[in-house]
């Protein structure tokens, strides 16, 4: 729950969420909502139906690999934000006229 408020901009969106994580955890035995939770976590994806949908499956239960992969390495082929900066304009940057014609 403290990930969830530390997340959001509205806290009062999500009291419906857990109100429904709350439901979920009486719904569902406690070591596969613990599993759960701790997948959830380790995906870093927070909603109420992913969390719902991997209770239901089973899907903390099975070995599988996160679905989110850890931050690509540092190296010279990876292009950042400096390259960006620094490219050419696009057609998009340069004004058009009335008709359209550039």
């Amino acid at each position: 729950m403290q990930v969830l408020f530390k997340r959001a901009r509205y806290p009062e969106q999500l009291y419906r969420t857990c109100d429904g994580l709350f439901k979920l955890k009486r719904d569902f035995p406690v070591e596969e909502f613990d599993k759960a939770c701790k997948y959830v976590l380790k995906n870093k994806l927070y909603t109420y139906y992913f969390f719902k949908n991997v209770l239901e499956n089973g899907i903390a239960n099975s070995e599988e690999e996160p679905l989110v992969k850890d931050a690509l390495p540092e190296h010279a082929n990876i292009r950042g934000r400096a390259y960006y900066a620094s490219s050419q304009p696009t057609h998009f940057d340069q004004p058009k006229d009335g008709l359209g014609a550039q």
